[in-house]
């Protein structure tokens, strides 16, 4: 009985030492005991561990700025799904304009709630309310945006770039909107969809790296606690 109340207390001991260690590495952890057990072996899998504190935070500049693109580029699509025409010449050309239909429009809010969700997500990265979210999916979402500007920058390259080498022909009737279109793609939208892809791959990145430093400053702690804990 009094090795079983020592080991009990041996292993409250580890328990709080390693809730401090998590506490100063940005988690908030909540842990079950076996009583069925002893010693170390007492020590399960935790009950709840959420991220906390500024050291679980990404470098906000990245999400910030991954914010601010996502919710500027909203703007048009909902001004654009409103009916409204002033820009829409740098993207789309005379057919499509001349053509607008319910579905154009809703497509562009579509657009628009799209980016707000976005700037949403590159938000919750940075901000209180974000830290109940699962960082898996925050990470998941994050590379999902650097996919799909990256992707962006490819089609403009390739249809713009192929079409004024010659390496795709652009039919005689069509070559002054064509150059028109390409004026405007390889000058503000290229740079414009590229400067999407890097913030939102600075946060990508950080976020996938802030993941692998927690897990290793966990494991170590657990470690080290568990390890070195002793009669106090």
């Amino acid at each position: 009985m009094i090795k079983r109340v020592l080991a009990v207390g041996k292993s409250r001991r580890v328990l709080s030492k390693l809730t401090r260690a998590l506490t100063q590495a940005g988690f908030d952890a909540q842990w079950t005991t076996d009583p069925a057990s002893t010693g170390a072996d007492m020590i399960t899998a935790p009950v709840r561990m959420t991220r906390a504190g500024p050291g679980a935070r990404p470098r906000p500049w990245a999400a910030y700025a991954a914010a601010t693109w996502a919710l500027i580029f909203a703007v048009p699509h909902f001004y654009w799904g409103m009916g409204g025409t002033t820009g829409l010449t740098t993207s789309l050309n005379k057919q499509i304009l001349d053509h607008r239909t319910a579905g154009f429009l809703a497509g562009n809010f579509g657009i628009g709630a799209f980016c707000v969700v976005g700037g949403l997500v590159a938000l919750a990265t940075v901000r209180p309310w974000g830290r109940r979210l699962p960082r898996g999916a925050l990470r998941a979402l994050a590379w999902f945006g650097v996919v799909l500007l990256a992707a962006r920058v490819l089609d403009i390259y390739v249809e713009f770039g192929f079409g004024l080498t010659g390496i795709t022909t652009v039919a005689a009737g069509e070559r002054a909107e064509f150059l028109r279109l390409a004026r405007w793609f390889l000058f503000l939208w290229l740079p414009w969809f590229t400067l999407g892809a890097v913030a939102w791959g600075a946060l990508a990145t950080r976020l996938a790296h802030q993941a692998s430093h927690d897990d290793a400053t966990v494991s170590a702690s657990a470690a080290d606690m568990i390890g070195n804990s002793g009669p106090e």
